[in-house]
């Protein structure tokens, strides 16, 4: 774009919008507080501070509530398998060699580039009992704060050098919570925080979830919570009900053992997978935390959790000319609750998948392109449930408690 930048507005995610090119950036008052160095970002929602071990604190203006040593390494022995965790103490990181500079910065955003060099055990000893060895790994970490946005982005890449342990990165919060929601692929799951069970159960009660694109806590007591996005990183664990983990590596070497306390019997063959120790392989991580209010609706993680996942799409265009077609909605719905699971075209026909987030009855106004005139609510093997008469490119339609709906347009 050369020396012309792009005026963001202020965008509904839940709808189809388009950029809107000028010569300049508006100088808008609340832009003097976005304030930057290589060590502290503030912005209208909050003021984080990067401390020496390489953590940061954020202060959340909004809520007055200080988070401390956010964004903290965590490093425990495994000796499970491939199914199961088996925790080896000691939990043991050690930062050295921490370096941050600024790497970019502008109007919209800044990124803030963090290395540092994790010592950690390098593997389990003979007899499968302690940790032993010293292993370094190096971490390159880039932080991006928006000026107008309160998520945090953050990507982080480092080479694998240890064997036989699990590496997670831990946000510690200044509350307790006995439960999480936690995204699926048509909603939400409501979970305890802590593991529970009887001793009945062979397998010991776990905490660890499976995730889609995000986990949300809210304050038990207080107005505060915090969603935490991944992209491809399916295991979280609320620990102790106030420490938030997200898992980056296990490595282990077996498909199935059963001589560590979690699980004393096999899930499976007895096999080596020496592969699964993933050892002095490249990764790159991408996940990223909002902090913000438990009144604000699960929609509003949803939303942020989509829009980082899913990315952004440019266009080119020539001489700032933009075909009218490209703004044109293709659907529209005026119900967040009410989201967009797929499009596809199968036979000349616009299937788009819907499903309704709440845990109540929704219903909502769709806006359809104009040149759809027909809409039949099918089951995914074609057969019609009903149909619909589209009146001036819209019509009402009303959801259960997390349904699912296909629609065919013609």
């Amino acid at each position: 774009l050369g020396s012309k930048q792009i005026a963001l507005a202020k965008l509904k995610p839940w709808c189809f919008n388009i950029f809107e090119f000028v010569e300049s950036f508006p100088n808008r008052e609340e832009e003097k507080t976005f304030t930057v160095s290589k060590n502290a970002v503030t912005t209208i929602f909050y003021e984080v501070k990067f401390n020496k071990n390489g953590t940061l604190n954020y202060f959340d203006k909004g809520k007055n509530l200080l988070y401390k040593e956010l964004h903290k390494f965590e490093d425990f022995g495994d000796k499970g398998d491939e199914y199961t965790f088996g925790r080896i103490g000691p939990e043991s990181v050690k930062i050295k060699d921490i370096k941050r500079k600024l790497v970019s910065q502008g109007p919209l955003f800044c990124e803030i580039k963090q290395d540092c060099i994790l010592e950690i055990l390098e593997k389990l000893s003979t007899d499968r009992n302690k940790r032993v060895g010293k292993a370094y790994i190096p971490v390159e970490t880039i932080f991006r704060f928006y000026s107008e946005l309160p998520r945090i982005d953050i990507v982080t890449k480092l080479t694998n050098k240890a064997k036989d342990h699990r590496l997670r990165i831990c946000f510690d919060l200044p509350f307790r919570s006995f439960e999480t929601l936690t995204s699926t692929h048509f909603g939400t799951v409501k979970r305890k925080s802590d593991p529970y069970g009887d001793d009945s159960y062979e397998e010991t009660p776990s905490g660890i979830q499976a995730q889609k694109r995000y986990i949300r806590v809210n304050d038990s007591i207080n107005k505060a919570a915090i969603t935490l996005m991944n992209k491809g990183l399916p295991e979280v664990e609320l620990v102790g009900g106030y420490r938030l983990a997200l898992t980056l590596i296990r490595s282990i070497g077996y498909l199935s053992r059963m001589d560590f306390d979690e699980r004393p019997m096999h899930a499976g063959p007895f096999l080596e997978t020496p592969g699964a120790q993933e050892f002095n392989k490249d990764y790159t991580f991408e996940y990223s935390f909002l902090i913000h209010s438990k009144e604000d609706s699960i929609y509003l993680s949803d939303d942020y959790a989509e829009t980082f996942t899913l990315g952004t799409k440019a266009f080119i265009v020539k001489d700032k000319m933009v075909v009218q077609s490209l703004s044109e909605s293709l659907i529209f719905t005026n119900n967040p609750w009410i989201r967009i699971s797929s499009l596809r075209n199968r036979n000349n026909k616009l299937l788009i998948t819907l499903f309704n987030l709440n845990t109540v009855y929704e219903n909502t106004t769709l806006q359809i392109n104009p040149k759809f005139k027909q809409c039949k609510d099918i089951t995914y093997d074609g057969k019609i449930k009903s149909e619909y008469k589209i009146n001036e490119n819209q019509f009402e339609i009303a959801f259960n408690a997390y349904e699912i709906k296909m629609l065919e347009f013609e």
